[in-house]
């Protein structure tokens, strides 16, 4: 009896130490990716937005440097999103907005060249708000991709105010599954809002909610994107008086052709096996899973 129990208890232990050198691998690999990329894109844009004069060595390192600034706090964010589902508690999707913006911010301030400091955003509802320090500068624009999701989401259910307010995130439920690429879902993050299936409760809803947070956050974290950009921006500005105009109040973003090509190119793959939603539900549920060949 005492052998059985010993073998038991060692059985035991030796399922949480892999567990626990899984969880670690993981953590290990998303953080290298995003601090990483990030650190990549960060070096490569601000060659790319390179002024007169300056060292490519100098320029790239700088945004390297600031990139995975950026990457870290993009991490944080992620995490945070655990925090909703652990506590049960909404609001902290507010935290981990606020801390993943940051991260973004940095990265794409190091993609334009400029200093980490100068140029902070975020994303709320249909708006892309912006402060420019050196300037004192306000802006707020409007996002047209964040429409698409809201056309997106909306139609699928009816907003619940004050689930909305709770996360920062326009939240749409109905009775029933919910439309997603691939088929149905019992979720679908789209931009900026959730529609979810009103019918999950409880410890699933929380880890739900969750998950499709982690979404929004991986949607906003391709933002470094527009700053490769910018000189066909200006060159547009120069040519047409109205795109000059318009941009004044429409924040155009390329962010949506990123994650959508990274998530088709493994839309055949199975579920678990997918980048982006391993790492969702890694930060958001603290979930490992195999790897995949």
């Amino acid at each position: 009896m005492k052998k059985t129990i010993f073998l038991l208890i060692l059985i035991v232990n030796l399922g949480i130490k892999i567990q626990a050198q899984d969880f670690n691998k993981q953590r290990r690999e998303f953080a290298i990716g995003n601090i990483g990329i990030n650190g990549i894109v960060g070096g490569l844009g601000a060659l790319t937005n390179k002024k007169k004069g300056e060292k490519n060595f100098k320029v790239f390192m700088k945004g390297f440097g600031q990139g995975c600034l950026g990457g870290t706090f993009q991490i944080l964010g992620k995490g945070l999103t655990y925090q909703i589902h652990s506590k049960e508690k909404l609001s902290y999707a507010w935290a981990a907005r606020i801390t993943n913006s940051i991260g973004n911010s940095i990265t794409q301030n190091a993609a334009n060249n400029i200093n980490f400091w100068e140029r902070w955003h975020f994303n709320l509802g249909v708006l892309r708000l912006d402060y420019h320090i050196r300037e004192h500068k306000f802006k707020a624009r409007i996002f047209p991709s964040a429409i698409y999701g809201t056309i997106v989401t909306a139609r699928q259910g009816t907003l619940n105010l004050k689930k909305t307010l709770q996360t920062g995130i326009m939240i749409y439920e109905r009775d029933g599954l919910v439309t997603a690429l691939g088929g149905q879902s019992i979720g679908l993050g789209a931009v900026s809002s959730i529609a979810v299936d009103k019918n999950v409760t409880g410890t699933e809803y929380y880890g739900l909610m969750a998950h499709e947070t982690l979404h929004i956050l991986q949607y906003d974290n391709m933002i470094w994107v527009n700053p490769f950009l910018n000189r066909t921006d200006k060159k547009l500005k120069e040519r047409s008086a109205f795109y000059q105009k318009a941009s004044k109040y429409i924040y155009l973003d390329f962010n949506g052709l990123t994650i959508l090509g990274l998530y088709m190119a493994q839309i055949n793959r199975p579920w678990e096996c997918r980048y982006i939603e391993r790492e969702a539900d890694f930060y958001s549920r603290g979930i490992t899973w195999p790897d995949c060949n």
